[in-house]
């Protein structure tokens, strides 16, 4: 069997049946209890276990039986034997009985559970299960070894096959690492751990088929596209060939125009050569007639040669040789000749020359045979010039020398007949050239001929070529018209070629990056359903890097890290396998996976298609679990933003595709969703949080896929493949835990819808701006909206295209139709092109004006923001986002001014800071009163933040640093030498001036590793004066700028952070000086007042403009937490300021018998009436009953701006509601979940909080008197009377007020409240006219009856009584005190019931001090320490703001070995501490006989051993091991403590062995010992031994010693007390009394001697009887009052807890004193005794 939060509630029937079966069948049972159940469910089965009883086991009936016959025969033996019988048998059924116990290992925190069943119930729980059970395991999540292993598997086993060899070992780390970083986050951020390895398993499922599912995708458009550019290919490859075929027919055309050329060419060349022939052949006949002529001519001159032959030789004579031979001067005749005759001979000119050759013997036989024909031309030339001179004629020569004659005439014969010769010679050639002139005549002849039939010839051939030219040039302008048609339509179709191919290029780039989309998609489905939309962009940027490096952090983002910068971090390199490709933006593989074409992606929001995935994700069949939406009015509203323009609403049932919409508590429930799960239909379940975890319903509620409760019996229905369910609630994901049953929220996953940062800006734009900027809203969506049709149509144009492209049968260029179809889609894209580059345009001028709009619509998110984070301060906070837009939306009316202006085109620059105010103004007044007065103060600190951030002067990383500190960051380490000394940080800062505290070291040096806080720590070091200066001197603020130059740059937040860091108790006063820096709020009268608890009449007035319910909050119990108004007072005080009508308060208080008829009747009578019903003290109600329930539903769905509830099954309200109705929850600020869901998401939040200041305060006690002498006669309220409840007034004001210093003013916090003031006030009334001495009688009344009747601390008391002797009597105790607002109620002069208010409001506005600690009696180191206290609250509440999910820290790394520095520093400390108590110790013993024993000397070594044991205790507990958890230095042990107990050991071996210290001898401090008390009762019965007297009859004496009394010898019978500081006052040394201070700082107090003497009255230690009064200046002693100073040990508390409660008082030191003892009571003066 099994326990589960299904079956929880029939516990008793279970184990009944247990029990059954063990007893008749004798079979064992195994009870198996799951983990989900209830806590209450668990404690009552354990308690089962522990008493082995079954509770079900027996009816009313049978236990009456029973009791009867054990009363009847109770002694009888027969009954005792059937007893024991029984009880055997029980045993017997319970060994057969065996539980299967499932606990949590640890609990989930959660800001929600109870202070009282938190952890602490937790614990009991588990240890009880401990106890009880035999046998323990722990089992712990996969680690990532598993996971990755299991991944692997089913990555193999899947038929999805990839492509890369490493890609599923890669995928498997991916998944692992995805799915322990979603575990992380959810266990960071959430509430509740919603994965499971079941989780991961459908994560990897969900894998396999994205894949798939994308794959197919991708290539059903790859084939598209592809088959398109293979009929384009295929048509350009028609063209390229068409092109070809034409440049072939352009060349071959080329070639035979070329042909033609040369044939014409050549016929001309052919008729040159013609005419050349035929000219050539005239040319040869005339040549060769001439030769003839020549020849006849050369033949006729050739006949005289003989002739001149035989003239030679007759001129020749050899005397007339001999003659010449013998001259000796030959004349120049002679000379002449015989030059001539040399010339023949070769021989040079000359007389010499000639007479040689005259003297050879044989010279005339040379002359008769000369050889004329041996002459060159040369020689024939030159001797003809020779002959032909004038002078060379014989009949000149005879007249020189006869005998020269001869040779004369011998010479001209040789010249003639060489002439005839060459006569000859020519004829010869001429001859020869006839002949050749004939043959070449012949030649030219033949050459005419052949030229004429070569002409012919070409001229045929110039003839074919000329014919084939024309034929090519016919095809020549064919395939140039069929080349232009192919290039036409190429280039008309090159762009959408260019497109489809990078579509193509896309879808391959796709294919690569298929497994990482499919990996981050089937994450995103699988994990990111319970995120928010930012988390969930985090986790997608975290899971991206996690794809391409292989490694991820797993914490969420801590923004701090981004201000510090590491030189020497090494950029991370990928892991072997990495990395898996991922697409750059993801909108491409989403838009496949949810069918939504790329237009449609263009502007849809990555939140929003996120939010579609999930929703697609979730009917899959594989999903265990349905959906469960969350928070779907966001979502709505932002899906209608259409509704502007067309005025229909977005709704689930449309976006779902649900055939069904039921409510969750529809009667017929269940059978519709079998209906449907029949027809196979979608349903809607709406209003989840109204649904009952019945067995039925949880049957239907598991997925037929899935698997169910275990246990649970499935619901045998027929289920249709198609059939899926939604479920739905409004209610955000922080609110389902407290509303909707565990059993159903373990049976879904959630599916958060709610919007992201900039959704949340769009929807403030739209609903803030909707009545100013209506018409440019609905203007600018329509343009968008007309953008993206136009687009639509753009991208159905080219699809057309396509289709027609992919129809046709035939080759696209021979389509006739393509070229006008092509033109005209590119017509058609033109024109849409265009249109959306104009309206691209408009829409840039629209979002021009809306620029300001959206700016101040950045600073409302960032204040909705801070309000949410606000809200985590508490459970009880709930602040709606509609209501939020109803309190910003005053601050966007701005009269008689356009908001926006169309003419300008911009927002007036004037408005922008007016409204940006006035939104601040609006948040910070109208949520008031919604929150409590420590929360109202990180409200107004996150609000200032927000607007540094939006004005760019706060970073988001400065932000989280100034809000969270720096003391929890988690940044990387930079490499740095290790150091074995624990105090690093104090080493670094060693040269840090003293007023630096040293717990703030690690902090500064954070704060130095950011680059704008470079040098801080040596800036201090060397200019530490400066530093003090600025960050002490009482006027200097954050506000002002760094006086080092060093840091004089630093921005106003990088200086708060400064001053945050190195002053953490200047919190409460940085936030008021950066508020009033940036927070401009016009400044309010009292007619405007802020509403508040304080002022009625404005908070009714606030509250009457709401019709919803009214939710009021009172604080938890709490020590420090108390409310002075009582929600019933407050809310009858509330119904007397309607100024309409007199309310009626109808009060139904929970807690008893609950009267379902009474409370139905109340509330129709309410609702008919206009009557207040307050329905008290709801968290004493453990369940509403549903009747009840469904009447409050119906009233709230009938409130006007109230959350509409749509529930078919609810009849609508006929009775009209009366106005002045109205609904009010009181409740616990930790039981929020007691207020019914359906009114806490409507209803009016409000707190019942104690007051804000002394004002507030105030101003309410007066207006609680003046209705109480309101309701008095005329006549009964005398001027006495009045002044006296005025003052009554005061102390109740100035009791709570000083009750808000807490520890500083009080022992205990004590729970007075207005009805006090009320009893006050009557029992004053009542007897005023009986009493003489009406004061001293109303200050009886208000010390020991009513608000001392509270007070159980004498101390306390002594404070009350104080208060009520100054305010009651109005007596002025110095120049501050609370007589002073006494004064202003006596000095007013009026008593005018009508305007004493008035007078009285005035009077505090003009106080200067009112507000000062001084007036309500406290000193001037008070008002620094309640800075420090509110400082501290403040900084842990920032802390908690900042704080997402549950508020626990967690470590880098998982399962890291925790080797802390604390731990081993405090080991060695206390080791050392230790074998230095021990090496003392011993001396000790080894000289004990030379010491003397006496009450004194061995209260110092029962000291001595307590912290010898005391610190051995502390090394064991040190050393104590724990399994999970390590204990550390600060769990055990604080810095301060063990230095305490280091000091405690010098002195207290000061003490015991008379070693010098720095105190005077014999003195002791009271801190250095563990029982203080026990010291000055160690001298009393040193005293009594002495005096041989009873302890009781001795008496202490007290000495405040001046330098001029101190003794030069300690005496024996008294002590020193040093160390000593005196704190509310200063002491005067001169005549020794206190006396008053300013200073906040402590005032060292002399020596006090204390002696021990003998009383005669019995007394005891604490009896300020019995302490004398110490010796003061004998001419002041007589005129000072005494005061009885309590002795405080100083503990040095870190929140301020001074302890001022009597048990903690040491003794009372009687000292005189200049101040009224009463003051000094008020004040709290007293005595510290400091280490």
């Amino acid at each position: 069997m099994e326990i589960h939060p299904g079956n929880e509630s029939e516990l008793h029937k279970i184990l009944k049946e247990a029990g059954s079966q063990t007893r008749v069948d004798g079979v064992n049972v195994i009870i198996l209890v799951h983990e989900g159940i209830s806590p209450s469910v668990r404690e009552e089965l354990l308690v089962a276990m522990a008493h082995r009883t079954y509770p079900g086991i027996h009816t009313e009936e049978d236990l009456r039986n029973l009791v009867s016959k054990v009363t009847a025969v109770k002694n009888s033996r027969r009954y005792l034997m059937d007893s024991w019988m029984f009880e055997k048998y029980l045993s017997q059924i319970h060994r057969n009985v065996h539980v299967f116990l499932l606990m949590p290992f640890t609990m989930s925190h959660s800001s929600e559970i109870p202070a009282n069943t938190g952890t602490h119930g937790w614990d009991v729980q588990m240890t009880k299960a401990l106890s009880l059970s035999c046998c323990v395991e722990v089992y712990q999540p996969w680690s990532n070894q598993s996971l990755v292993e299991v991944a692997s598997q089913c990555l193999k086993n899947s038929p999805t096959k990839m492509k890369r060899k490493d890609s599923e070992a890669s995928l498997s780390v991916a998944m692992a690492g995805i799915h322990q970083s979603a575990c992380r986050y959810a266990s960071v951020l959430l509430r509740a751990q919603p994965f499971s390895p079941q989780t991961y398993m459908e994560f990897i499922t969900q894998f396999g088929y994205l894949f798939n599912h994308l794959y197919k995708r991708c290539h059903v458009q790859a084939d598209r596209v592809t088959a398109v550019l293979s009929h384009l290919d295929i048509m350009k490859n028609t063209a390229v060939k068409y092109k070809q075929d034409l440049m072939r027919l352009q060349e071959k055309v080329t070639e035979t125009r070329q042909l033609e050329k040369e044939l014409l060419r050549a016929v001309s060349d052919q008729r040159s050569l013609l005419e050349e022939a035929q000219q050539k052949c005239v040319e040869d006949e005339n040549k060769l007639h001439h030769l003839e002529e020549q020849i006849n001519h050369a033949q006729i001159q050739i006949k005289p040669v003989f002739q001149s032959g035989l003239k030679i030789l007759k001129c020749l004579n050899p005397c007339d040789l001999e003659e010449v031979r013998h001259y000796r001067d030959p004349p120049d005749g002679v000379v002449k000749i015989m030059d001539a005759i040399c010339l023949l001979f070769n021989r040079p000119p000359g007389w010499e020359s000639a007479k040689q050759l005259l003297g050879q013997s044989n010279f005339f036989q040379e002359l008769e045979f000369f050889d004329r024909y041996r002459l060159t031309n040369e020689q024939l030339q030159q001797l003809g010039q020779i002959v032909q001179s004038p002078l060379f004629v014989p009949e000149s020569v005879r007249e020189v020398s006869k005998a020269c004659e001869s040779l004369c005439r011998w010479v001209q014969a040789v010249y003639e007949c060489c002439c005839m010769k060459y006569h000859l010679l020519v004829k010869q050639q001429l001859e020869v050239l006839a002949g050749e002139c004939q043959n070449q005549l012949q030649l030219s002849k033949r050459q005419k001929e052949d030229v004429y039939h070569c002409l012919e010839d070409v001229k045929l051939q110039l003839q074919v070529v000329q014919e084939a030219l024309k034929e090519q040039l016919l095809q020549l302008q064919t395939a140039e018209s069929m080349e232009r048609e192919a290039a036409t339509a190429a280039g008309q179709l090159e762009r959408h070629v260019r497109h489809w191919r990078t579509t193509a290029q896309e879808a391959e780039l796709n294919n690569q990056t298929l497994p990482g989309d499919a990996l981050i998609l089937a994450a995103i489905i699988s994990y990111l359903g319970p995120f928010a939309p930012d988390i969930r962009t985090e986790l997608q940027s975290k899971w991206r890097e996690l794809c391409q490096t292989g490694s991820i952090n797993i914490n969420p983002k801590d923004p701090r890290a981004s201000l510090f910068t590491y030189s020497n971090t090494a950029s991370s390199n990928p892991t072997l396998g990495f990395s898996i490709p991922v697409s750059e933006k993801l909108q491409l593989p989403l838009g496949q996976t949810l069918g939504i074409n790329k237009w449609q992606l263009q502007d849809a929001a990555s939140a929003r298609l996120v939010v579609k995935l999930l929703l697609w994700g979730c009917r899959r069949t594989w999903v265990q679990r349905w959906p469960l939406l969350v928070d779907t009015q966001h979502h709505l509203e932002i899906g209608s933003q259409n509704c502007l323009i067309t005025g229909e609403n977005a709704t689930l049932e449309k976006e779902l595709e649900c055939g069904i919409v039921v409510c969750a508590d529809d009667p017929k429930l269940l059978d519709k969703l079998d209906q449907a799960a029949e027809k196979g239909l979608r349903v809607l379940v709406t209003h989840v949080e109204h649904a009952i975890p019945s067995p039925q319903f949880m049957a239907r509620l598991a997925r037929p896929a899935g698997c169910g409760l275990p246990g649970l019996k499935q619901h045998v229905q027929p289920t249709h493949p198609e059939f899926c369910l939604f479920l739905s609630t409004y209610l955000p994901v922080r609110l389902l835990s407290s509303v909707i049953p565990p059993s159903i929220l373990a049976q879904v996953c959630v599916v958060n819808l709610s919007v992201s940062s900039e959704e949340i800006q769009e929807l403030m734009l739209t609903q803030l701006l909707q009545s100013e900027c209506k018409d440019l809203l609905i203007q600018h969506l329509r343009l968008q909206n007309d953008k993206q049709l136009l687009q639509n149509k753009l991208d159905t144009e080219e699809d057309a295209l396509m289709d027609y492209m992919l129809q046709s049968n035939t080759t696209l260029l021979q389509e006739s139709d393509l070229l006008p179809r092509v033109a005209a889609c590119q017509e058609a894209m033109k024109k849409l092109q265009a249109e959306i580059e104009h309206l691209s345009d408009e829409l840039k001028f629209h979002e021009s004006l809306l620029a300001a709009p959206r700016q101040l619509m950045r600073l409302a998110a960032s204040l909705y923001q801070a309000l949410q984070e606000v809200s985590r301060l508490s459970p009880a906070y709930y602040f709606s986002f509609s209501g939020f837009i109803r309190v910003l939306h005053k601050a966007f009316i701005v009269k008689d001014r356009p908001f926006v202006s169309y003419t300008v085109g911009k927002v007036p620059g004037c408005i922008i800071p007016e409204i940006m105010n006035t939104m601040v103004e609006q948040l910070l007044v109208q949520y008031r009163p919604c929150l409590f007065q420590s929360h109202a103060a990180v409200l107004k600190l996150l609000v200032t933040v927000a607007l540094l951030q939006h004005n760019h002067l706060c970073s988001e990383a400065e932000r989280a640093a100034f809000l969270k500190g720096l003391a929890d960051i988690q940044s990387p380490v930079t490499k740095v030498e290790t150091c074995s000394s624990p105090t690093t940080a104090s080493q670094s800062c060693h040269a840090l001036p003293s007023w630096v505290s040293p717990h703030i070291y690690p902090e500064l040096l954070c704060l130095e590793r950011i680059p704008a806080f470079r040098g801080l720590t040596v800036s201090l070091a060397t200019s530490p004066m400066q530093w003090q200066e600025y960050l002490h001197f009482p006027s200097s603020t954050a506000a002002g700028a760094v006086p080092c130059r060093s840091h004089s740059h630093l921005s106003l937040i990088q200086r708060a952070l400064l001053w945050k860091t190195l002053i953490p108790h200047c919190l409460e006063g940085l936030v008021e000086d950066m508020a009033a820096c940036h927070l401009c709020l016009s400044g309010r009268t009292t007619g405007t007042e802020a509403p508040h608890t304080g002022n009625p009449e404005e908070l009714c007035r606030f509250l009457m403009k709401h019709e919803q319910p009214i939710v009021l909050t009172f604080p938890n119990p709490h020590k420090d937490k108390w409310t002075s108004i009582p929600p019933i007072h407050l809310i009858k005080q509330l119904s007397l300021c309607v100024a309409t009508t007199k309310v009626q308060v109808k009060i139904i208080s929970f807690g008893g018998l609950y009267d379902k008829e009474f409370i139905l009747s109340t509330l129709d009578k309410a609702v008919n009436n206009g009557h207040w019903l307050v329905f008290n003290n709801c968290h004493l109600l453990d369940q509403w009953d549903d009747e009840v329930l469904m009447h409050l539903n119906q009233l709230i769905s009938s409130f006007k701006g109230g959350w509409s509830i749509k529930n078919q099954s609810m009849p609508h309200i006929k009775k009209q509601i009366h106005p002045c109705f109205r609904m009010w929850f009181t409740t616990q600020e930790n039981a929020s979940s007691s207020i019914p869901v359906t009114v806490r998401m409507c209803a009016l939040p409000l707190v019942c909080d104690s007051a804000r200041d002394l004002k507030e305060e105030l101003s309410c006690s007066l207006r609680q008197v003046a209705s109480v002498i309101q309701r008095q006669s005329p006549s009964g309220v005398t001027a006495d009377n009045m002044e006296l409840l005025l003052h009554c007034a005061v102390f109740h004001t100035v009791l709570l007020q000083r009750q808000t210093y807490k520890d500083l003013g009080q022992g205990r916090i004590h729970c007075w409240s207005q009805e006090d003031l009320q009893a006050l006030m009557d029992a004053h009334i009542s007897i005023a006219s009986l009493c003489h001495n009406k004061t001293k009688a109303l200050q009886y009344i208000a010390v020991n009856l009513v608000h001392g009747s509270h007070v159980s601390d004498s101390a306390d008391l002594k404070v009350v009584e104080s208060v009520a002797e100054t305010c009651l009597t109005a007596s002025p105790l110095s120049d501050t005190g609370p007589h002073i607002l006494s004064n202003i109620i006596n000095n007013t002069g009026c008593f005018d019931l009508s305007g004493l208010l008035q007078v009285l409001e005035q009077g505090l506005q003009d106080s200067a001090n009112i507000s000062h600690p001084l007036v309500l009696g406290f000193s001037a180191d008070a008002a620094a320490e309640i800075i420090k206290i509110n400082s501290h609250n403040l900084s842990v509440l920032l802390q908690a703001s900042q704080t997402l999910g549950t508020t626990r820290c967690f470590s880098t790394e998982l399962n890291q070995p925790v080797t802390l520095t604390a731990y081993s520093h405090a080991r060695d400390r206390l080791q050392a501490l230790q074998s230095y108590l021990t090496h003392e110790n011993d001396c000790r013993i080894t000289n004990r006989g030379a010491v003397s024993h006496s009450p004194l000397r061995d209260f110092l070594q029962a000291e001595w051993d307590h912290l010898i044991d005391l610190v051995s205790t502390l090394i064991s507990q040190l050393q104590q091991r724990v399994q999970y958890s390590t204990p550390t230095f600060a769990s055990l042990l604080k810095l301060n403590d063990l230095s305490r107990l280091e000091r405690r050991a010098e002195l207290q071996r000061a003490y015991l062995w008379r070693c010098n210290t720095s105190d005077p001898p014999g003195a002791y401090r009271l801190s250095a010992f563990k029982n203080v008390r026990g010291i000055l009762v160690a001298l009393m019965r040193e005293a009594a031994q002495v005096n041989c007297k009873y302890i009781s009859d001795i008496a202490l004496h007290f000495q405040v010693l001046n330098d001029y009394t101190y003794p030069a010898s300690l005496p024996t019978d008294a002590v020193y007390l040093c160390g000593l500081e005196l704190r509310g006052a200063s002491w005067d040394t001169q005549i020794g009394a206190l006396q008053d201070t300013h200073s906040p700082q402590p005032c060292s107090l002399p020596l006090v001697c204390v002696k021990a003497q003998i009383k005669t009255d019995s007394s005891h230690l604490k009896d300020t009887r019995n302490v004398q009064v110490s010796d003061a200046s004998p001419s002041t002693a007589p005129q000072l009052p005494v005061y009885h100073c309590p002795l405080y040990l100083d503990e040095e508390q870190e929140t301020g807890n001074w302890g001022l409660a009597d048990a903690n008082i040491i003794t009372t030191i009687p000292l005189h004193t200049k101040l009224n003892p009463v003051l000094c009571s008020l004040r709290r003066v007293r005595i510290v005794s400091k280490l």
